[in-house]
């Protein structure tokens, strides 16, 4: 695996991959819009002007507030990023990522998988894919 770019705040670490960003949420963090909207913004400032495909990993004790949920689904958000998958290591994160996918409906396509090797082959088809 070829690392190309990283960045890293108090609240993830983002890694630019073999073409695929994979963003690592903070285990205890409860990601607030606040949050959320510093976490976007780094990744755009970093790894925009390019679309790619992005495999979140939620911190094992993570929680997302309703409001967060909601932006991380629309358009400013989803900026140059092509689809998403999310890592569900619970029943937690498995309710989360069903409420974020199927209430929140993100405008990009989004997934939710217990085996990240399985994320990264359904993230392929979107690696080319410049759909913002």
């Amino acid at each position: 695996m070829i690392k190309e770019l990283v960045i890293k705040n108090e609240y993830c670490r983002v890694i630019l991959s073999n073409g695929i960003l994979h963003m690592h949420f903070n285990s205890d963090l409860y990601i607030t819009l606040e949050v959320a909207k510093i976490c976007v913004k780094e990744r755009i400032r970093t790894f925009g002007n390019k679309s790619y495909p992005m495999l979140i990993y939620p911190g094992k004790n993570a929680h997302i507030s309703p409001r967060a949920r909601k932006y991380l689904s629309k358009k400013e958000a989803t900026q140059f990023i092509s689809a998403g998958a999310i890592i569900v290591r619970n029943n937690i994160h498995k309710h989360l990522a069903m409420v974020f996918i199927t209430i929140d409906r993100p405008i990009i396509p989004t997934r939710f998988f217990t085996d990240v090797h399985q994320a990264l082959s359904w993230l392929e088809y979107y690696k080319f894919k410049n759909l913002n």
